[in-house]
């Protein structure tokens, strides 16, 4: 995967989960009550709230752009802040993990460090390539129905990342929690990040077992963070 593409992946997320942290997913959660018309004004509404956050999550890379590329610091705060939050991680850790969460999904303690370290695994992954933020641009495509889906409680958004003359289609996977929508996957031209993961760590655990996985990614974030 290219740096640009991480870049996409990394900056579209941003913009997408950033303008969604504050609408309520009420009106999707409900059983099948939202008519047809009213899924259309949902996602229309949303749609204009994306573009507002777009505006401002690409403001602020603008500013901080000399910042971030002197300070790490700076990059992982900007991660810490707008990225984080926004994202279902215990919901990822499960998918990432598999089958060996039946090991630690009783132990809290356990759990919760397994959690953390998936975390740094996934941030520490991407996170070096808002660095080299460009004023590349983001451009939302149409919503329709399909984007919907009632039944699995899920919303799928997708965009169009340009870079120097290239565009990459970029689909963001949603769901409620509390009240709110969270990204739980992303589709990168065809490729789901989290299958990526997910295979990764199973590779892993065939060879070092569950506690030796755990080790393995914390090391490669580990030496994200030195580099």
């Amino acid at each position: 995967m290219t740096k640009s593409w991480k870049q996409g992946v990394l900056i579209s997320s941003l913009l997408w989960v950033t303008s969604l942290y504050g609408y309520a997913a009420e009106g999707i959660v409900k059983e099948n009550s939202a008519t047809l018309g009213e899924q259309e004004k949902m996602l229309e509404e949303s749609k204009r709230v994306v573009q507002n956050a777009l505006d401002q999550i690409l403001a602020t890379l603008k500013v901080e752009k000399e910042a971030i590329k002197k300070d790490s610091n700076k990059v992982r705060e900007i991660v810490d802040q707008y990225f984080v939050p926004h994202f279902d991680l215990p919901f990822m850790t499960m998918f990432i993990v598999g089958q060996e969460w039946r090991q630690v999904k009783n132990d809290t303690q356990k759990k919760e460090e397994v959690i953390l370290a998936i975390r740094g695994w996934l941030t520490r992954t991407y996170t070096p390539a808002i660095s080299q933020y460009e004023n590349q641009t983001v451009r939302l495509l149409p919503m329709s129905k399909g984007d919907i889906d009632i039944a699995k409680k899920e919303v799928i958004v997708q965009s169009k990342l340009l870079d120097n003359g290239k565009e990459y289609l970029i689909k963001y996977y949603l769901h409620p929690v509390n009240n709110t929508w969270k990204v739980w996957d992303i589709n990168l031209e065809g490729v789901r990040l989290l299958l990526n993961f997910r295979s990764q760590f199973k590779e892993f655990v065939s060879q070092y077992k569950l506690e030796g996985a755990l080790k393995k990614i914390q090391s490669q974030s580990a030496n994200r963070v030195a580099s």
